[in-house]
C-alpha cells in the first residue's frame, strides 16, 4: 500500500511518520493519535469520517479509504470531531442542519444551491438516525 509500511507484529498499517495509524482487525483508524476517523461500532456497523479537517488528515483517510477499498457503511461528511467522542459528532451533526436552514432562509439565494441544502439536511438527519439505531450516542 503506498504511503503505508504493515508492522506484521503489531497487525497495523502506519505512515512513514506514523501519524496515520490503522488497525483493520480493531477496525479503527486514528490521525496524529487522538483523532479516531474510523471505527466499526458494537452494531457491525463501519463509520467513516470524511471530513475535512487538515491537508494531512485528508492523505491519511485517503490512505485508509483505499486500504479498505472505500469498503465502509456509513460515510460522515459535516462534523471534524473524533469518532470516540459521540456526543460531540451528535453536535456537530446538529449545528451543520441549523447552518444549512440558516443559509437556505437567507434572501436572495438560488433555488438550485437551496434544494442542495436540503438535500444535505436529509443525508445529515438519515445518518443521525442510522447512528442513533445503531447506539453509537449510548457512549
Amino acid at each position: 500500500m503506498k504511503g503505508l509500511k504493515y508492522f506484521k507484529q503489531a497487525d497495523i498499517y502506519k505512515n512513514y511518520n506514523g501519524n496515520n495509524v490503522i488497525n483493520l482487525n480493531e477496525n479503527k483508524a486514528w490521525s496524529y493519535s487522538w483523532w479516531l476517523y474510523y471505527t466499526k461500532l458494537d452494531s457491525g456497523l463501519t463509520v467513516f469520517n470524511s471530513s475535512y479537517y487538515s491537508s494531512s488528515t485528508v492523505k491519511h483517510q485517503n490512505q485508509c479509504k483505499s486500504l479498505l477499498d472505500y469498503k465502509f457503511d456509513l460515510n460522515l461528511r459535516n462534523t471534524t470531531s473524533s469518532l470516540d467522542k459521540p456526543h460531540q459528532v451528535k453536535n456537530d451533526l446538529l449545528e451543520a442542519i441549523k447552518e444549512l436552514n440558516r443559509q437556505i432562509n437567507k434572501p436572495r439565494t438560488r433555488k438550485s444551491t437551496n434544494e442542495r441544502r436540503l438535500n444535505e439536511i436529509t443525508e445529515i438527519e438519515d445518518n443521525l438516525q442510522v447512528l442513533q439505531d445503531n447506539n453509537f450516542f449510548q457512549g
